[in-house]
């Protein structure tokens, strides 16, 4: 009796794969293989019972549902060929893969080890920098302690110039200043000056009144009319130039030249002395020029000793000079009250900075050989001289004559030399600061002090 392939499907979703197994499993083994390989075509099955070709149609259904492709006759799972070339080609893939790989190591130890090398560079050149950092410090330190080595040889050299000087010259005065730098502290004195009377002199036209004190105070010092006065106290925008005038004019008359500096005895004698010895300009000629250069000479040397023995009694000093500020300060605080409209206690701390300004000048000046002086027109109005006056806020023409009304600030003036010589010499260091418009009268407008003082030194 003729057996028939048994077939057991337990799921309509088997596969034809599955199908394909169950049913050669069931073949005879004798001729399968040359039967295989000798026909491409797949075995008939003429006798497979009604349950296996239903369950054929159902596989052909879910392979139709799914996509799912039968196997093709040459990709039979029992064909050697098929499996030798499969694999053939994974050993080639494979062989292909670990080519890459093979490279990739290559490459990552070569990265590596090029990164090792600059590991190492890097330190070395780490190294060197610390070598060259400390070496720089060395090099600075040598350069600081050379410096220090030159400015102390300098300052022996300066001393032995010195000494030499002194034997060899025994005329050599200390303490001589270069014109440049006396014309700058005048220049600073103006500005101060300048600063207080603006700060303080101007006043708004809303805030005007008329100072009910008179101005005989003002008068002794400033030398112009009475009218003159009154026109630029009555202008409230230009009081700060008559109390400007003002204060350049008391310090000409109380503090310059007059050794106020020393304590009261010794300036005193001071400015007796000083008096006698000083040359005068009309008995300045060629044949008596050497007594008159030992003269300046001997009063700058003396003055100079003066300030060093002044500096061994700092008490008697500070006392004297103490006083002097103090007291001269509340007098022109008192007098300028009724004219600023502030209250007197305001205006002495500023006015005793001025006053210990203007001493400090004074004494600077005293121990210059050439002798340096402050001038003042002896009357105002007078006619304005460019050669020694200056007036930035009125552009003058050509050729014409203009009356000066008003000196803001004096000229400082300066006659021989430090080394004793020239004194038929008489120069203008520093040019006169004057005054040519009178004040406004009252509805035609005032001039603003702020603008003014714009266009000053």
């Amino acid at each position: 009796m003729e057996q028939h392939p048994t077939v057991i499907i337990q799921s309509p979703s088997a596969t034809a794969e599955t199908v394909m197994m169950m049913t050669d499993s069931n073949l005879p083994a004798a001729g399968s293989r040359s039967s295989v390989r000798g026909s491409r075509a797949p075995l008939p099955c003429p006798h497979l019972p009604e349950s296996v070709q239903q369950s054929n149609t159902g596989l052909q259904e879910h392979v139709r549902r799914h996509d799912t492709p039968l196997l093709s006759p040459g990709d039979n799972p029992y064909d050697a060929d098929y499996w030798h070339r499969q694999y053939l080609q994974s050993e080639g893939e494979l062989a292909a893969e670990r080519g890459k790989i093979s490279q990739l190591q290559a490459a990552n130890q070569k990265g590596n080890d090029e990164a090792l090398a600059w590991r190492k560079n890097l330190s070395k050149a780490e190294e060197r920098l610390e070598d060259e950092k400390w070496e720089h410090d060395q090099t600075k330190l040598k350069l600081q302690q050379k410096q220090q080595d030159v400015n102390k040889w300098h300052g022996l050299l300066l001393e032995a110039n010195r000494e030499m000087g002194s034997a060899t010259n025994h005329q050599q005065i200390r303490h001589q200043l270069e014109d440049t730098e006396i014309a700058m502290r005048t220049k600073r004195l103006r500005v101060d000056i300048r600063d207080f009377a603006l700060e303080y002199g101007e006043i708004k036209e809303g805030d005007f009144r008329a100072p009910a004190s008179s101005y005989s105070l003002l008068k002794k010092y400033l030398c112009v009319p009475e009218q003159t006065l009154d026109a630029y106290i009555k202008s409230p925008s230009d009081r700060p130039i008559i109390v400007r005038a003002f204060l350049w004019a008391f310090l000409d008359a109380e503090v310059f030249s007059r050794f106020n500096w020393a304590p009261t005895d010794i300036g005193n004698a001071m400015q007796s002395l000083c008096g006698l010895i000083e040359p005068s300009d009309k008995y300045l000629s060629d044949t008596g020029a050497e007594v008159e250069r030992k003269r300046v000479i001997w009063r700058a040397n003396t003055t100079s000793l003066l300030l060093e023995t002044m500096d061994g009694s700092t008490e008697k000093t500070y006392d004297s000079y103490r006083g002097f500020v103090s007291k001269n300060a509340r007098s022109l605080a008192d007098w300028l009250e009724p004219i600023v409209c502030r209250n007197s206690r305001d205006i002495i701390g500023p006015l005793s900075k001025l006053l210990e300004e203007s001493l400090a000048l004074d004494e600077a000046l005293s121990q210059q050989v050439a002798k340096w002086t402050w001038y003042f027109p002896r009357t105002t109005p007078c006619q304005f001289d460019k050669t020694m006056m200056d007036s930035s806020t009125h552009k003058r023409r050509k050729g014409q004559a203009y009356e000066v009304h008003l000196v803001l600030a004096p000229a400082l003036k300066k006659r021989g030399r430090s080394s004793g010589d020239d004194f038929h010499v008489n120069e203008v260091q520093v040019k006169m600061e004057v005054e040519i418009d009178l004040p406004r009268q009252a509805g035609s407008g005032s001039r603003s002090w702020l603008n003014l003082l714009r266009t000053k030194t």
